[in-house]
């Protein structure tokens, strides 16, 4: 049955058929186990319950790690029954760090594309801080394109953190760029600005 979940170049009917027998036969020790595990971390029957359901379902979806094949003088239920147990911690400690993500969470949904910089005139340009004056002069000698993503990046990119899917993707789709594009730009962008204000400051020591 194992082997048949994991071949996936079987039907879904066949796989889930095979799963079914698989859950009929070890829900009840898994089960047992989401207990344990929840109860000392705070949790109840409710959450147990949807942890054993997602051991099976994590086992169907992505199960290869675990080898039929493997040598042992362990029965091969002992050993997938070891398997579940772990995917069940697993799925516990990725049920905490998506919970302390949402609670963290520096977003809120109105995070909008930027697409220029701030407009000031030459008096208030010449006026600011010479890192001002470096961002403005390089970000405004790329393309609109790299401008975009270096700006939109630049006014949410919070540590920890990635940009919200729906930007992501509202920017991808408005650019027509591909997320590996997008990465790219941006580190062209944020290495020119860079390397403008090291140069400025190793200029400013070696006159000095």
């Amino acid at each position: 049955m194992i082997q048949t979940v994991l071949n996936k170049s079987l039907a879904d009917e066949t796989r889930y058929s095979a799963l079914s027998i698989l859950i009929l036969k070890f829900r009840g020790s898994i089960l047992n186990t989401c207990e344990f595990i929840c109860k000392n971390h705070g949790h109840g029957y409710v959450t147990a319950e949807w942890l054993a359901n997602e051991v099976f379902e994590r086992f169907y979806e992505k199960g290869g790690n675990f080898n039929t094949n493997k040598i042992s003088e362990v029965p091969i239920d002992d050993l997938f029954e070891l398997y579940l147990n772990k995917v069940a911690r697993n799925a516990l400690i990725d049920l905490h760090r998506n919970k302390e993500r949402k609670e963290n969470n520096p977003y809120d949904g109105t995070e909008v594309i930027q697409r220029e910089l701030p407009k000031m005139s030459e008096v208030q340009l010449a006026k600011s801080k010479i890192e001002v004056r470096l961002l403005y002069k390089v970000v405004n000698s790329f393309s609109q394109n790299h401008r975009t993503i270096y700006l939109t990046y630049k006014t949410y990119k919070k540590e920890g953190f990635t940009l919200p899917r729906k930007l992501l993707k509202s920017m991808r789709e408005e650019l027509n760029l591909t997320q590996n594009t997008v990465n790219r730009y941006l580190k062209e962008v944020t290495d020119a600005v860079d390397a403008a204000i090291e140069n400025y400051v190793q200029g400013m020591k070696e006159s000095e």
